[in-house]
């Protein structure tokens, strides 16, 4: 009878202990969620894709409780894909006492890497929009705990799954165009491609013919890059059957594709469901901020960064049905010939011919 009456009374202090932990445990989350948080987003330009990611973030974690004015403090600034503003940026916001960095592009994030290399004591770093997180050493891998303070979404999606889908469109393509602006995403891209035509043989027999312009910084830059596109346009454009946005600030721009369209009687295929384009296997904006917003709200609860893993973009897909009638070269299955309007679905979806 004592062993019972001890071990009942050794089982409630065992029930009360574990409720109390409980207790803190839910008291601190709840003081780690009304604790104002403070961010500072750095963009690398503030045209598409950076605020239509931005936008998508921040209207997913005022969603998850964190609204700015109230629980929370936004600071942002528009780099101009300057490195060297990034640096400064950071430099001079080193004691403001940020809960996060939202670092928004490539050349922000290099400019980032660039400050903490030589200062270890910062806020935990989000990333978005950047191509190649790897290779600039930001990460190690994907769907891995981050080795350092630094996690975040890549910006760009499955390219065999992208030219599957245009030879799909276009089975009889042989020759595509590929005017690029002379950025670090652009190279980092052209290499996987180069890669995956030397290696695919599903795509050999197609050849890609590349024009590189000069990479033009400052808020307006995009539209001179797409002005030295034009003037590659006309060399091209007796060669090609088709053209491919570039995956840097030149394709990702409605006047890219529009200056393709009015120049050209060749079709252009997109990078992110640009105006103008046949069609695009293309970053989902939308699904990657609410992913940011969770990593983000995760990290305002106390959650250790290590725990985030670094995700790669989700896609999806856009058919322009109205472009395309522009252009008898493309050939539609049965199933979508018929239809009039655009149509954008997941990119797990999509299914492609070899």
């Amino acid at each position: 009878m004592l062993a019972i009456k001890n071990f009942k009374i050794y089982f409630r202090a065992t029930v009360i202990a574990i409720s109390c932990f409980t207790f803190l445990s839910l008291l601190t989350q709840a003081s780690e969620f009304l604790q104002p948080k403070k961010i500072l987003i750095l963009d690398s330009q503030i045209i598409s894709p950076y605020k239509e990611v931005k936008n998508a973030t921040l209207i997913h974690l005022k969603e998850l409780g964190y609204v700015e004015g109230k629980n929370l403090t936004i600071e942002q600034v528009n780099i101009g894909n300057f490195i060297g503003a990034a640096i400064n940026t950071l430099r001079s916001s080193n004691d403001q006492n940020y809960n996060l960095y939202f670092i928004n592009g490539t050349l922000a994030l290099q400019g980032t890497l660039d400050f903490i290399a030589k200062n270890p004591n910062h806020p935990p770093i989000i990333f978005a929009n950047v191509t190649d997180p790897i290779s600039l050493g930001a990460i190690s891998h994907f769907n891995r705990p981050p080795k350092q303070k630094i996690t975040g979404v890549s910006y760009p999606v499955s390219i065999k799954k992208r030219f599957y889908f245009l030879k799909s469109l276009m089975p009889k393509v042989k020759t595509i165009g590929y005017i690029y602006a002379d950025m670090p995403q652009s190279t980092a891209y052209i290499s996987w491609i180069e890669k995956l035509f030397k290696d695919d043989e599903s795509l050999k027999g197609i050849r890609i013919i590349y024009k590189k312009i000069d990479f033009i910084k400052s808020a307006n830059g995009h539209k001179r890059m797409v002005f030295l596109a034009e003037k590659a346009l006309t060399e091209l454009d007796p060669l090609v059957d088709v053209y491919v946005s570039p995956n840097d600030q030149l394709g990702s721009t409605h006047e890219f594709s529009q200056m393709i369209y009015k120049q050209s009687k060749k079709p252009i295929f997109g990078l992110a469901n640009e105006p103008y384009t046949i069609a695009s296997l293309s970053p989902d904006f939308e699904s990657n901020g609410k992913i940011l917003a969770k990593m983000i709200s995760r990290i305002f609860q106390g959650e250790n960064i290590s725990n985030i893993y670094p995700q790669e973009s989700h896609s999806k897909v856009c058919i322009n049905f109205d472009i395309i009638k522009r252009y008898p070269s493309i050939e539609l299955s049965k199933n979508l010939s018929k239809k009039n309007q655009s149509e954008c679905f997941a990119g797990e979806d999509l299914k492609v011919v070899r």
